[in-house]
């Protein structure tokens, strides 16, 4: 979710300037029912984009993908505490 509304790079998340915050968030939700059932309703690729987007291809062409929903629980508990960690993060 942080790669996605900060729009950041590819990055090693052992080498990540927020690691800790993100095993953080981990350790305080892994055994939160309302987290774990939310999150039990995404498949895999619907954890890289979330809601609406556009992506450009290679060939410059835009396609419209859909992605986790973002009116799940999971989705919700993991973006507050986001945000309230991390000073710039804003979607």
């Amino acid at each position: 979710m942080y790669k996605f509304h900060s729009r950041g790079e590819a990055e090693h998340l052992l080498e990540h300037e927020y690691r800790e915050i993100f095993e953080a968030f981990g350790r305080e939700y892994r055994e939160n029912f309302y987290f774990q059932t939310s999150l039990e309703e995404y498949i895999g690729e619907e954890l890289i984009v979330f809601g609406k987007s556009t992506c450009v291809l290679e060939n410059g062409k835009t396609e419209v993908i859909y992605g986790g929903s973002i009116y799940g629980e999971a989705y919700k508990l993991a973006y507050s505490y986001l945000k309230a960690k991390i000073p710039h993060f804003n979607a």
